[in-house]
C-alpha cells in the first residue's frame, strides 16, 4: 500500500509538503518547528531575565550608595527566577532519553536487590 503525498499545507509554515515527504517526515517537521519555537521563546526569556535582573541589582547598588547598606533583596528574584530558567534550559537542551546503558544499570540493580534474602518475611519461632 502506497501513501499518497499530502496536498495540504503545513499549518506552521503555510508551505505545501514535497512529493517525497512521508508521514514520519511530516511529524519530524512539526517537531522541529515546535522545538525551534521553544528555543526562540527561551532566548527571549533569558534576555528579559538578564535585563530585569540588571535593573534590580543596579537599583539595589544605587539604593546602597544613598542608605549605606540595604538588604540585598534582588537575590530572591535572581535565584528563584533563575531556577525556573534553568528548568526551561534542561527541558529544552537536556537529554531525557533512556539509553541501553541506563536500562542495563537498572536491570543490574534489580537483580542485585532480588538476590538479597528477605529478612522481613521470615517469622521467628
Amino acid at each position: 500500500m502506497m501513501i499518497e503525498p499530502s496536498t495540504q499545507e503545513h499549518p506552521e509554515t503555510n508551505q505545501a509538503p514535497t512529493d517525497h515527504s512521508s508521514l514520519a517526515d511530516t511529524d519530524l517537521r512539526r517537531a522541529a518547528i515546535r522545538r525551534l519555537k521553544k528555543k526562540r521563546a527561551f532566548r527571549s526569556h533569558v534576555f528579559v531575565y538578564v535585563t530585569i535582573n540588571v535593573l534590580f541589582w543596579t537599583g539595589w547598588i544605587v539604593g546602597g550608595l544613598v542608605d549605606r547598606w540595604v538588604f540585598p533583596w534582588p537575590i530572591f528574584p535572581t535565584v528563584f527566577w533563575g531556577l525556573f530558567v534553568l528548568g526551561m534550559a534542561r527541558d529544552l537542551y537536556g537529554t531525557d532519553s533512556i539509553s541501553e546503558e541506563h536500562i542495563q544499570h537498572e536491570i543490574d540493580l534489580l537483580r542485585h536487590t532480588s538476590r538479597r534474602p528477605d529478612t522481613h518475611s521470615h517469622e521467628s519461632r
